[in-house]
């Protein structure tokens, strides 16, 4: 394996077994949703209600073309609901119902325990280097993206 095809080899790997992981715990909680559906839950937390499936997809990263199949089925739970967009008759915005913060609020101490196992034996100072070159590797695949996409 190249030098470049680890990184991303070992980073796809770490996220498949971290997505069981939390799928794992998750399970043995009273959650209602997968973590897939989590992402959506968090993303609406996270970046505030009123936003459209456009801006979820930007926020979570899950496809559009997925994320109208989840977002159907989330409203179909009651953790999420939708409204007609003020100014633009074809999109809807999406929020929380109260429901779906107790519910997003059970994944959270679920992604607190991922954490806690995820870095340890890790140093603070070990972790916060760490994530500084996440967040650079991050920004690299957003701008290639959107130079692709452009």
């Amino acid at each position: 394996m190249d030098k470049f095809a680890r990184g991303s080899y070992l980073m796809t790997h770490i996220t498949l077994l971290n997505g069981r992981y939390f799928n794992k715990l998750l399970s043995k909680t009273e959650a209602v949703y997968s973590g897939e559906q989590g992402k959506i839950l968090t993303t609406l937390r996270d970046f505030g209600d009123d936003l459209t499936a456009s801006e979820i997809s930007k926020y979570s990263g899950l496809a559009n073309n997925t994320l109208t199949s989840m977002l159907k089925k989330l409203e179909t739970m009651s953790l999420i609901r939708s409204v007609a967009h003020p100014t633009d008759g074809r999109k809807k915005l999406f929020s929380l119902t109260d429901f779906g913060r107790e519910q997003v609020a059970l994944g959270y101490e679920v992604s607190q325990e991922v954490g806690k196992n995820f870095y340890q034996g890790f140093k603070p100072q070990e972790i916060e280097l760490f994530e500084k070159q996440l967040e650079r590797i991050l920004e690299n695949i957003e701008r290639v993206n959107k130079s692709k996409n452009d």
